[in-house]
């Protein structure tokens, strides 16, 4: 019963002495010098937002059904038409190959996005609005030099994006391409490329036909791109429990604050344990692993208790300040730390 007493009492004094607006200002100067330990979210991955990679074709053509021997690679447009013309005869496709080097990317980049881009900028014979351009995976090698209908690549017969054409020209069409691009940079594909077609059957004179820029074109501004993002951006993360300015009982339990004067002085006290929560969030790749850490010692992976939510329940011998860290990991690799100075921590349990 003694025991009992003067154990409550003296957390009684330890909360007054913390409380006290005397003795505020020397536990500020004790805690001077590991200033730099107060919490610091946002520092870890130097890398700040997604790094996004343009890459130009090193092949870009369109082959002609009508033509199917003669060499289109050179000249500054991709013409695109269906096959079926007047009386329903197959013999009057364009279709459009482009082909992109990005061997640069190393095989374990996250791929967070990738587009494919071309400018469309004028049709002719007839109107295409809201027509759906398919775009296809290239199987097979090909170059510009050499590529005519004759010795066109072979293609997926998978649909790789789609495209529904604009009610005017003058702007950029885009496709989606992420999954293959992903497949392409770890290995799991060869990199050919892609052919674009026109198949909405038509049937009639003066098939629709869509001109977009190719890399020859005069202006750069205006040539096919592939557009690749790439997840650099470390997770969002910080403590959400503790917070400084607060006492804690009783493994966090019972809270008693805010108090303003110790919210001033980033001090936070815990008598009898914790259940560190902290927020954590990943809007790209998505979190992979919490890691707690005290004194930059490990402890313990945290636990997901609710979306975004991460948990460690803080329990140990001691009675002295501690530096609590939390790294959050990406599934790209990336990392983020937040790390609070814990003014006070007591082990006795009350």
């Amino acid at each position: 019963m003694r025991k009992d007493v003067y154990r409550k009492g003296m957390i009684l004094a330890i909360i007054c002495l913390f409380v006290g607006a005397s003795v505020i200002p020397s536990i500020s100067g004790n805690i001077g010098k590991i200033d730099s330990y107060k919490d610091t979210n946002g520092i870890g991955n130097i890398n700040s937002g997604c790094d996004i990679k343009i890459f130009y074709p090193t092949d870009d053509t369109f082959i002609d059904h009508s033509m199917p021997d003669v060499l289109k690679g050179l000249m500054p447009v991709l013409r695109l038409r269906n096959d079926y013309g007047s009386g329903g005869r197959p013999e009057w496709a364009f279709d459009v190959l482009t082909k992109f080097d990005i061997s640069s990317i190393p095989p374990d980049a996250y791929i967070y996005s990738a587009k494919l881009k071309l400018y469309y900028y004028e049709w002719i014979d007839n109107d295409p609005t809201g027509y759906i351009l398919r775009l296809y995976r290239a199987t097979s090698d090909w170059d510009e030099n050499t590529a005519t209908w004759d010795t066109r690549p072979s293609n997926a017969s998978q649909l790789t994006a789609y495209k529904i054409v604009p009610s005017s020209a003058g702007r950029w069409l885009v496709w989606d391409v992420t999954d293959d691009v992903k497949s392409f940079v770890s290995g799991q594909l060869d990199n050919y490329g892609w052919v674009l077609k026109d198949e909405n059957y038509w049937g009639y004179g003066n098939i629709p036909v869509m001109h977009f820029r190719s890399k020859e074109y005069e202006n750069i501004d205006y040539h096919p791109y592939l557009e690749i993002e790439i997840d650099n951006t470390p997770p969002e993360v910080y403590f959400t429990c503790p917070e400084y300015g607060h006492i804690y009982l009783r493994k966090g339990k019972t809270d008693l604050g805010p108090f303003p004067n110790l919210q001033e002085k980033e001090i936070v006290v815990i008598i009898g344990g914790i259940d560190v929560n902290v927020f954590a969030k990943d809007d790209e790749s998505g979190i992979d692993t919490i890691k707690f850490y005290v004194n930059n010692k490990f402890k313990s992976d945290g636990v997901m208790i609710r979306p975004n939510t991460y948990e460690w329940k803080w329990y140990q011998w001691g009675m002295s300040p501690f530096i609590l860290k939390v790294e959050a990991w990406d599934k790209a690799g990336n990392c983020n730390i937040s790390e609070m100075l814990i003014t006070f921590y007591w082990d006795i349990e009350i």
